[in-house]
């Protein structure tokens, strides 16, 4: 029995039709395949479907039963296509962002509130991780973005210049370097340090200039993220780096001030890294798009 899409397609056909050979005609198939898929139907059901008579033909009760049936399987069947194909022109479906802390406080929200707004349909998925394990993530198919600093290693992957990120010292309301216009990572090495966690592009930096300085980083404590560090600053816990316009967001609501950092790392830019064009999602390429079309420079593929 062959009860496919064709022939229940041809079945509606030909009671629209009146007429087995109108209805070949218009499903383009030979006039005998047609009459012999009609007969293996009605063999199939074990019913009479079509009335054939010298003006044409017409659905007995039990076609009028198969034709309602047949017009609602071909009408789902034509709304599942439309859905699923809007999955494959990325309407729908899901973008996995891995971004460092630096990228999702100052630049990914807007963005991400302007792809949805475009894309209603589409998940977007982030998650919030060291520059070093976000690209990591994309190797390893975790995810199909990272947001990044400009210094991870990310051999075999696509990336794009995307934001300038210049880091600044916090410090304390009344810290003998709150009036300084600009102070070297050395001076700043002077005092103890709120550190973020271990493994950040940040703190990993700070690290590597005391080594080679000879010196070490005190850290008074470590935390997660740049909200907490600033609470600790503002509290007198230590200084720390972070990026300016973070500092710019929270000295709204905290007690502290910043000043520039007097080093040449200290003028950073953040990065898309992603795998090559051809290997991405559609949902990914309509993010990856929204980013160049927003200010991203400089493909570095």
């Amino acid at each position: 029995m062959r009860t496919d899409h064709l022939s229940i397609r041809l079945f509606v056909a030909v009671v629209e039709e009146s007429s087995i050979s109108r209805a070949a005609e218009r499903e383009h198939i030979a006039l005998s395949a047609a009459s012999r898929r009609i007969s293996e139907l009605e063999d199939t059901l074990g019913a009479k479907l079509l009335y054939r008579t010298t003006g044409g033909v017409y659905p007995t009760p039990a076609g009028q039963a198969v034709l309602r049936r047949a017009r609602n399987i071909l009408r789902e069947m034509q709304e599942m296509e439309t859905e699923v194909s809007t999955y494959g022109d990325g309407h729908r479906g899901l973008v996995r962002i891995a971004a460092n802390i630096s990228s999702l406080m100052q630049f990914l929200p807007e963005r991400v509130a302007t792809f949805k707004a475009r894309f209603p349909f589409v998940e977007v998925n982030i998650k919030e991780t060291t520059s070093a394990e976000a690209v990591k993530a994309v190797h390893d198919g975790q995810v199909d973005v990272a947001l990044a600093s400009s210094s991870t290693g990310a051999e075999g992957l696509a990336k794009f210049s995307c934001w300038d990120d210049e880091l600044v010292l916090v410090v304390p309301a009344g810290h003998t370097l709150a009036e300084s216009e600009g102070v070297t990572c050395l001076q700043a090495l002077e005092y103890e340090f709120v550190t973020l966690q271990y493994g950040g592009s940040i703190e990993s930096q700070i690290r590597k200039f005391a080594q080679e300085a000879g010196k070490s980083l005190i850290a008074a404590v470590t935390v997660s993220s740049f909200d907490p560090m600033a609470r600790m600053v503002s509290a007198g816990v230590g200084v720390g780096v972070m990026p300016k316009g973070v500092a710019i967001q929270l000295q709204q609501i905290l007690n502290f001030t910043y000043v520039p950092l007097l080093e040449s790392w200290s003028s950073r830019q953040l990065q898309m890294f992603s795998k090559p064009s051809d290997e991405l999602t559609a949902t990914a390429s309509l993010f990856v798009a929204l980013l160049k079309e927003r200010g991203l420079a400089n493909d570095g593929c």
